[in-house]
């Protein structure tokens, strides 16, 4: 996976961020100590050179990355998170239909009133989920006696 692959330069902080926006992208991308952004992927798929300077332009980046609409990658857990978030979301780029019979009407009626598409939606929710179930193997301690049971794995 190309995520795991950029952790290796040691002579600049390497910043992962994954962005929840309300436009519907959301990926996980690498910016430099400038706030450029290096490079970026919707689940897998890193995106074109074009998509990237679309998205971020090809100049500094002027965002404060702040949560609720980024989160950190800054962590071997949360790099794991990071992952596991991407499969999901290429899964369900792959699978539409399995995910889009589960939205409440509610919040088709929100997403239309406040200009969101569904999918954006789901994509927030799907990651809510996802911080969700690994916090809870933190907290009950499955997690560290999955590592504890195999160190080497």
């Amino acid at each position: 996976m190309a995520i795991l692959m950029l952790q290796c330069e040691s002579f600049t902080l390497v910043v992962f961020l994954l962005q929840l926006t309300i436009s519907g992208k959301l990926f996980v991308f690498q910016m430099d100590r400038h706030k450029y952004v290096k490079v970026a992927y919707h689940g897998f798929r890193e995106m074109s050179k074009e998509e990237k300077v679309s998205t971020y332009g090809n100049t500094l980046v002027r965002d404060s990355f702040d949560e609720p609409d980024y989160a950190l990658i800054d962590t071997l857990f949360s790099l794991a998170e990071a992952y596991l978030f991407a499969q999901l979301v290429d899964f369900m780029d792959k699978n539409p239909a399995k995910f889009t019979s589960g939205v409440e009407y509610v919040l088709l009626i929100l997403c239309h009133f406040v200009n969101l598409n569904s999918t954006s939606i789901l994509y927030i929710r799907m990651y809510k989920d996802v911080r969700a179930a690994v916090d809870l193997c933190h907290r009950d301690g499955t997690l560290k006696q999955m590592v504890a049971k195999d160190p080497g794995r």
